[in-house]
């Protein structure tokens, strides 16, 4: 009976997801060294894309977050959640949604994960963008400043604030889910598809190892859907200088017709075509300087 208990022990322990510490500490070390004693400024998430930046995180390697990220989804905080809660981008990016196992409450989160809010959440004040903050110790949220949510209080196990809270599956360097800086480029599935057989290694750097493998295994054709691109090659965003902005542009919700509200400015528009703008971001004196508004 003993050995069955402990064969019954040893089954769930080994089926149990890990996570990787030391990119939880070393986002929460990086975050908490730039956030403390701030108070917040209204750009957290382009704060905490730096920080994620700066160590990696998961399967978004150093310096690799606007490469695992879409630029579809950096005008707004919950635009992280967004991208991640579809389909199996997290995975890809070898990280986990883990708020059911912590009462969907980001007080009960392990220091080093991240967690995104919508808009409305107490603490937050952006009627648009929600909330993006590094996890702290104690009660405390990084953000480029100490971010706060009201307490545990707040957050009952069936609230709709919390769009998730994201934990790295695996360390950075170490993911296999095809995310962060490796992705597999189109000219891999295109060697594949015209039956260049193993020759198309040489041409799939960054792909999955399902792909090499299927490659060097005689897979043939047969191996395309292994080997389809993961990152899009089109990026309107090539050569817009964003520096003024922390590397991301941030969008302003739409608020008036010209881009003169407290902190607006026009900024460069992708291939210095207003037409690339957001909606929102479109306003006459912008446009005139082949811009858009950000905030």
């Amino acid at each position: 009976m003993k050995y069955f208990a402990a064969f019954i022990f040893l089954s769930l322990f080994s089926g149990a997801v890990s996570y990787c510490s030391s990119d939880e500490k070393n986002l929460n070390n990086v975050a908490e060294k730039d956030s403390k004693g701030k108070s917040p400024d209204g750009q957290c998430y382009s704060h905490v894309a730096d920080y994620i930046d700066a160590v990696g995180y998961g399967g978004i390697d150093k310096g690799g977050f606007n490469d695992a990220i879409p630029p579809a989804y950096w005008q707004y905080a919950y635009q992280f959640a967004e991208y991640l809660n579809t389909g199996d981008n997290a995975a890809e990016l070898c990280l986990e949604n883990v708020q059911s196992k912590y009462s969907n409450n980001p007080y009960k989160a392990p220091t080093g994960t991240i967690v995104v809010v919508r808009a409305g959440t107490p603490g937050t004040a952006n009627p648009v963008a929600g909330d993006i903050a590094v996890v702290g110790d104690g009660d405390y949220f990084w953000n480029g400043g100490e971010m706060g949510y009201g307490g545990s209080s707040n957050f009952p196990p069936s609230n709709d604030y919390v769009l998730g809270i994201y934990a790295p599956t695996a360390c950075c360097g170490h993911c296999d889910g095809g995310g962060g800086g490796d992705s597999c480029p189109s000219e891999c599935q295109t060697c594949v598809e015209n039956a260049g057989g193993k020759a198309c290694v040489d041409r799939c750097d960054g792909c999955s190892d399902d792909c090499i493998n299927c490659i060097n295994g005689g897979g043939g054709t047969g191996c395309s859907s292994k080997c389809a691109p993961t990152v899009s090659t089109y990026n309107p965003y090539v050569g817009v200088n964003m520096s003024d902005v922390n590397g991301r542009m941030q969008y302003r919700p739409k608020l008036g017709d010209t881009c003169t509200g407290p902190h607006e400015f026009c900024c460069p528009a992708p291939q210095d075509d207003p037409n690339n703008c957001p909606d929102a971001a479109r306003t006459s004196d912008c446009d005139a300087q082949k811009s858009c508004c950000c905030a």
